[in-house]
């Protein structure tokens, strides 16, 4: 149960202002930081006593708080700052303002379209392409669509780094993970062999393939039909990609997100053809733009000129 209640005042800074959810070892609460101007914040509480399942201990929630504190991503809450209780720690991020893709989703009777999620596909493929390339590599294994968020302007936010833990390539042990989301878990973190970044691949696949088929993971065990098969917005090729992402075998899955980016990226919705642009050339209410290029052109041609006969002359 939540330790804290509206109107309290957490370090004499934070006052409660709502709790968000309240679970057995995690609360989370809006509060107002009370030495920058009233400002809104995410205070996460994490109880070290709790007795139930994926319940913290000292060791997780020291990981958690160091990986918190060294990131920093515009997908990202900004973190502010620790504290620790008597018998809880306290994390507290900025607050970022939006619903998750599992409450966008609950309010739409169709799943969403290949072009309508795209630029999020993108967005999520960078953010964990930044986790697995820090000096100390990251694995995320926790995301489902309650830890992605879309702010009001559309972009993407990922709050939840409870299960992220750095990946040591000489540990030979395998990952033996509760199922806290099944659907969402890649099948080698069930304690098959260890995981790695291709389990962060299996969960983005996950994600996705949830949001444009609105299915039940968890009742599929691990055998996915075609996203098409639920939504005539995907194509053969767009199936293909989801269906890598999603293969039990992690040798036949894509290798790194950077791939599953560059496989999506022949897709973008808002990429400018050839015949746009020359379409945009003709258009005569332009015709004030092609005068600033043609001279901005002309002035490059004239800097490489004289460049040219600096080096030659």
């Amino acid at each position: 149960m939540a330790t804290l209640i509206e109107g309290n005042t957490l370090k004499d800074r934070y006052k409660i202002v709502e709790v968000i959810s309240d679970f057995q070892d995690l609360s989370i609460y809006k509060g107002k930081d009370l030495e920058s101007h009233n400002s809104l914040v995410y205070i996460r509480e994490i109880k070290l006593d709790s007795k139930g399942y994926g319940k913290f201990n000292q060791a997780s929630l020291d990981l958690l708080v160091e990986i918190s504190s060294s990131v920093s991503h515009r997908c990202l809450p900004k973190f502010i700052e620790y504290y620790r209780g008597v018998a809880s720690g306290y994390i507290i991020e900025e607050f970022v303002n939006g619903q998750t893709f599992a409450e966008l989703l609950k309010q739409r009777s169709s799943p969403y379209s290949f072009n309508d999620a795209y630029a999020w596909m993108i967005d999520l493929c960078d953010l964990i392409h930044y986790f697995h390339s820090q000096e100390k590599q990251i694995i995320l294994r926790g995301l489902t669509p309650e830890t992605l968020l879309v702010t009001p302007s559309g972009d993407l936010k990922l709050i939840s780094l409870d299960k992220a833990r750095y990946f040591n390539p000489l540990k030979e042990t395998s990952d033996t993970l509760f199922v806290w989301n099944p659907g969402y878990t890649s099948p080698e973190q069930y304690g098959t062999q260890k995981s790695d970044v291709r389990a962060d691949v299996y969960s983005f696949g996950a994600v996705f393939y949830h949001m444009f088929t609105k299915q039940n993971l968890g009742a599929m065990h691990f055998n996915f039909p075609p996203v098409s098969k639920f939504n005539p917005s995907f194509n053969a090729e767009q199936d293909a990609i989801f269906a890598r992402c999603l293969h039990k075998d992690i040798n036949q899955r894509y290798q790194s997100i950077l791939a599953v980016k560059n496989d999506l990226l022949p897709f973008n919705p808002h990429k400018a053809s050839d015949e746009d642009f020359a379409d945009f050339l003709k258009d005569e209410k332009n015709e004030s733009f092609k005068e600033k290029m043609t001279k901005i052109l002309k002035k490059i041609k004239d800097s490489f000129s004289r460049i040219y006969e600096w080096l030659f002359d």
